[in-house]
């Protein structure tokens, strides 16, 4: 489903929806430009949709639920996340495979810095970890004990929100420090 959240003050009026699959839809992002919007849902399935049509452009599947999907400022690339542990990224255009890696354990967030250079994710084991979105290789990890349900770099790619079992955690993307913790409406 679109909504337009400009439509009232205190309201979202539906554009549109359409039905993707027989599954859960698990996770939906948006371009910058408002253009494309990316699912991933349970059967595995990535799609990446017109945003005025909802006609799909592009699809593929990896037999493995798809939890969380983000795609690229410049709509050059998506990343995915999944079930087993696997971080992919597509080809925003095709959705060719560009490359995979894996952390052993569900991935529940993936997000891309606003430069497109880094890629942030969450997982079941309790870690934050930072990833040249180039290469895929490793960059930074930390681990906060708990799942971690989100990520979301800031516009600036110097700070990274992450959510987890005991809270929120803001962090220095350079250093990977937590600057700020919050735990249950407490900062």
């Amino acid at each position: 489903t679109v909504w337009d959240a400009h439509a009232r003050a205190n309201s979202l009026v539906r554009l549109a929806s359409v039905s993707v699959s027989p599954d859960q839809v698990y996770s939906v992002a948006i371009s910058t430009d408002g253009r494309r919007i990316v699912s991933g849902d349970k059967s595995g399935n990535t799609t990446v949709w017109d945003a005025n049509s909802l006609a799909p452009l592009a699809s593929a599947r990896v037999n493995l639920p798809i939890i969380s999907v983000s795609i690229s400022s410049d709509r050059s690339f998506i990343v995915g996340g999944d079930k087993l542990g696997n971080i992919t990224v597509w080809d925003a255009n095709s959705l060719a495979l560009l490359k995979t890696t894996s952390v052993a354990t569900t991935v529940f967030s993936v997000a891309i810095s606003a430069d497109g250079r880094r890629i942030g994710s969450g997982d079941n084991s309790g870690n934050v970890r930072l990833w040249d979105a180039n290469s895929l290789a490793p960059l930074k990890s930390a681990s906060v004990g708990g799942s971690v349900w989100s990520v979301a770099f800031s516009a600036d790619n110097r700070r990274i929100a992450s959510s987890d079992d005991s809270g929120v955690r803001l962090w220095d993307a350079r250093s990977h420090t937590a600057r700020i913790r919050c735990r249950r409406r407490q900062c």
